[in-house]
């Protein structure tokens, strides 16, 4: 018996070496620096039992047990601290060798002896408790996770009830001194019953190793479609804010008592009788007066044991930091080469992977411009002066570009109107500084210019043809998006009617959210993708 009760208090231990075992196989990632804060919930289910070191009892066994615990779980990179309040439901069963007392009889006149045999004597203890958990742990590959640590409970309630059948019977040792070789008289068989007590007592503090580990299972969960950002609200509106978020573990854990878990309550009777070195739980006296106590009473002690599976739903309460990605800028500075003083002049980017073109307007003859990796030409070009060319490349993001020019002015010559950059065939021209209300299709008239330099473009070459091409961020339902776009591309070609280009020259096509040029997960990403282009065709 004993051997069991030193091999259950090596279960806590042999877990956490489970744990560091398992985890210490798996190659082990980094993660966000940022304190992460959880609520949880905690449902463990499994085996419950109660070891007893009292010397008679011949096996100690268990049943259905668990916890509902409420918590709190910091996590700061790899590591988890975790604490909270838990209410467990601990049982147990305990069987006890049979034993006999006897007490002298005389009711017959007959010095005789009553004996007192009690077989079947079972135990059952049950336990409601309540623990604050101190555990600490970590999670490794933002997956995988042990915790190990104490848990100091006090029982709220405890009680035992006890079972066995009683056999009683007489002997006298005189007559059967007597009889001698006439054959002994067997012991008379007076009566049997079946007794039955019950017994509540008193809870004592109850120190618990613990450990666990587990899996995040949100990974293996069915995935719904991802929740979309909400549509940004016009100035003065409050935005929307995000649900937190959630995660869900799997776990198997144990729990094992270092210190004894239950007490006799305050005032009780203690019912045992001492036989030699050895504490029996029941007294008895003539006339057949029984009573029968608990294992508690004869001073056993009980380590209270749980292991099972649990779940846990963790609700993160601090939002987590949206990391922004490094970003890449080009630094454009234009200048008179003989004046050095700085012009205002059209800039035309060349994606080289991708064949599109972007125009922007410097007027004060420097533009700050966020760009991609990739490999890139500009051109510059002012009123009166010569345009010129460069080049350059963005390895990964984070890098910056600066380019300067020098621009040469064109000498005796007088030009009036700048020539617009026509693109070629198959080129997408993105059109900058043209803008909309929001969620809506009607043009706002800081616009006037970019529709001006493209329906003068439009109308210096007669022959040119293109096609609008509407684009949305992914705020809002698809088929929304996707009329929005084609709405908007409508309005600009109508705006281009207007100042008298040929609407058979203009195709109109919206695409929605289909095709976004940044990520839709910042606002300056999703400002980007509200855009409006056109293809030479």
């Amino acid at each position: 018996m004993r051997n069991l009760h030193r091999r259950s208090a090596l279960i806590s231990i042999w877990l956490v070496g489970v744990a560091f075992g398992f985890i210490s196989a798996k190659e082990t990632v980094t993660i966000s620096e940022e304190d992460h804060h959880y609520l949880t919930t905690d449902l463990g289910v499994g085996y419950s039992s109660l070891l007893t070191n009292y010397p008679l009892v011949s096996t100690c066994s268990g049943d259905a047990g668990g916890h509902l615990q409420v918590g709190y779980e910091w996590q700061r990179r790899q590591f988890l601290l975790h604490t909270g309040l838990e209410f467990a439901l601990l049982k147990g069963r305990t069987r006890v060798l049979p034993f006999e007392l006897q007490t002298p009889y005389s009711e017959s006149g007959v010095e005789m002896v009553e004996h007192f045999c009690f077989s079947d004597v079972v135990e059952r203890q049950s336990i409601g408790q309540l623990s604050i958990p101190v555990m600490a742990g970590g999670m490794f590959q933002n997956r995988y996770y042990f915790l190990a640590g104490v848990k100091i409970g006090m029982p709220v309630y405890a009680n035992t009830k006890t079972t066995t059948t009683l056999q009683t019977t007489l002997s006298d040792p005189t007559l059967i001194g007597e009889l001698g070789e006439q054959g002994d008289i067997p012991a008379h068989n007076l009566w049997t019953s079946n007794e039955v007590t019950e017994a509540s007592l008193a809870g004592r503090v109850n120190v618990q190793a613990s450990a666990e580990v587990g899996i995040s299972i949100n990974g293996f969960l069915p995935s719904k479609k991802a929740t979309k950002r909400p549509a940004p609200r016009q100035a003065g509106g409050n935005k929307k804010k995000q649900p937190l978020p959630y995660y869900f573990r799997v776990a198997l854990f144990c729990d094992y008592g270092l210190t004894n878990a239950l007490s006799a309550a305050e005032g009780m009777q203690r019912i045992c009788t001492q036989k030699g070195e050895q504490s029996y739980p029941a007294v008895v006296s003539a006339p057949r007066n029984v009573q029968l106590g608990t294992l508690v009473e004869s001073d056993a002690r009980y380590n209270s044991l749980l292991v099972g599976v649990k779940f846990a739903a963790l609700i993160q309460m601090n939002r987590p930091k949206i990391v922004e990605p490094p970003k890449s800028y080009l630094d454009v500075l234009i200048t008179d080469a003989q004046t050095e003083k700085t012009i205002p002049a059209k800039i035309l980017l060349y994606d080289r992977q991708t064949n599109r073109e972007t125009i922007r307007d410097s007027k004060n003859g420097k533009a700050h411009i966020r760009t991609k990796v990739g490999a890139f030409d500009v051109s510059v070009s002012a009123l009166g002066y010569l345009s010129e060319t460069q080049h350059y490349e963005i390895a990964r993001l984070g890098d910056n570009a600066k380019l300067q020019f020098a621009l040469q002015p064109i000498q005796d010559t007088v030009v009036e109107v700048p020539q617009p950059v026509v693109p070629e065939k198959g080129v997408v021209v993105v059109l900058h500084n043209l803008y909309f209300s929001t969620n809506a299709t009607t043009i706002l008239l800081a616009s006037e210019e970019a529709l001006n330099d493209l329906s003068t473009m439009l109308l210096a070459n007669p022959e040119m043809h293109i096609r609008i091409i509407g684009h949305t961020d992914d705020i809002g339902s698809e088929q929304d998006n996707l009329l929005l776009s084609l709405g908007r591309a409508e309005a600009v070609k109508q705006a281009l009617v207007d100042r008298g280009v040929n609407d058979e020259r203009i195709e109109t096509e919206g695409k929605g959210e289909t095709e976004p040029i940044a990520p839709n997960d910042t606002e300056e990403g999703r400002a980007e993708n509200r855009r409006v282009e056109f293809i030479v065709l």
